[in-house]
């Protein structure tokens, strides 16, 4: 009796822990917008799991002349939803750089420089678009840090 209820005691226990295990969900944001000056530019990869998110972030600044700036950063935050309908906030570490290129066609290279990297994110979840929006910046020295607004398309795996 022992031997024929033990198959079946495990087979339950592994149903009910595929039930309640949080959902993953791997996506990528590609996204333009602008912060108070320039264009802004910014590309990202992110997974959760349950509310946990961690992402890497490409982004940049700057226009054909003037200050520019450069950063990768690696972020990590909460996030809300289970599925493809969520919003983000997320803090971490990066590593900015700035460049100055002047009108007579000369660029002055800053060095690198740790910056305090953030970003909040909503995604809306429409059934007609992977449209979302994203506010992301850098607290740093003056000339690497900056602030902007963008416009992103999400694609990814959701697990509802």
């Amino acid at each position: 009796m022992r031997l024929f209820l033990m198959p079946l005691l495990g087979s339950a226990l592994s149903r009910l822990g595929a039930q309640h295990a949080p959902p993953q969900n791997l996506w990528t944001s590609l996204g333009a917008g602008a912060t108070i000056k320039e264009p802004l530019l910014m590309a990202s990869a992110s997974y959760s799991r349950g509310a946990a998110v961690v992402m890497g972030r490409l982004d940049g600044t700057g226009a054909f002349t003037g200050p520019s700036v450069n950063e990768k950063a690696i972020l990590a935050g909460v996030r809300t939803g289970r599925s493809a309908r969520f919003a983000l906030a997320a803090v971490g570490i990066g590593r900015s750089r700035s460049t100055y290129r002047s009108s007579e066609n000369t660029a002055t290279y800053y060095p690198p420089r740790a910056v305090f990297a953030f970003q909040v994110q909503a995604q809306p979840g429409l059934d007609f678009t992977p449209l979302g929006i994203a506010i992301v910046g850098a607290c740093g020295p003056s000339y690497t840090a900056y602030f902007g607004a963008v416009l992103t398309l999400d694609f990814g795996w959701f697990q509802p």
